[in-house]
C-alpha cells in the first residue's frame, strides 16, 4: 500500500474528525430546483482548489467512502422530457421511475474505510475508534 502524501493526511484526519460531508454547497438552491456540481463539504464550507482533487483521490484508492446508503430516499414517478437541440429538432426523453434523496439539498456523511484508518494510522500514528463496513463501489 502506498504512502500517503502530505495533503491526503491532512484529508484523512479531517474525516476522521468527522468533519467532512459530500454533496450540495449550497442546499437551498438545490431545494428550489437549481442544481449544481456535487462536492466534498468541510465544516459545510466547500473545499478550496486541489482539494477537491486530493478527496477524489482518497475516493479512488478506497480510503473514504461518501455514505450516500443512508440517506433517507423517496419514489419520483416516471415522467416525458423533451430536448430541443441548437439546429431546433426535438428529442423525447422517457424517464423512468426511480429513487432519488429525498431532500434535494443533501449532503452525505464522509467516512474513513479500513484502509484509509490503516493508512492514517500508518502515516501519524492516529487511531479511530468508528469501523465503516466495506462497501462495493459502483
Amino acid at each position: 500500500m502506498r504512502k500517503p502524501t502530505a495533503r491526503q493526511i491532512e484529508a484523512l484526519s479531517a474525516v476522521a474528525a468527522g468533519r467532512v460531508q459530500w454533496g450540495n454547497a449550497y442546499p437551498d438552491m438545490a431545494r428550489r430546483g437549481h442544481t449544481g456540481p456535487l462536492v466534498f463539504l468541510i465544516d459545510g464550507h466547500s473545499v478550496y482548489g486541489g482539494q477537491h482533487a486530493t478527496y477524489s483521490r482518497l475516493a479512488e484508492l478506497g480510503w473514504i467512502v461518501e455514505r450516500t446508503d443512508l440517506l433517507p430516499l423517496k419514489t419520483v414517478p416516471a415522467r416525458t422530457r423533451i430536448s430541443h437541440t441548437i439546429t431546433g429538432s426535438e428529442k423525447v426523453i422517457e424517464l423512468p421511475e426511480h429513487s432519488a434523496p429525498a431532500d434535494d439539498g443533501w449532503r452525505a456523511k464522509v467516512e474513513l474505510t479500513d484502509a484509509g484508518q490503516a493508512a492514517l494510522h500508518r502515516a501519524t500514528g492516529q487511531t479511530t475508534t468508528s469501523t465503516t463496513p466495506a462497501i462495493e463501489r459502483p
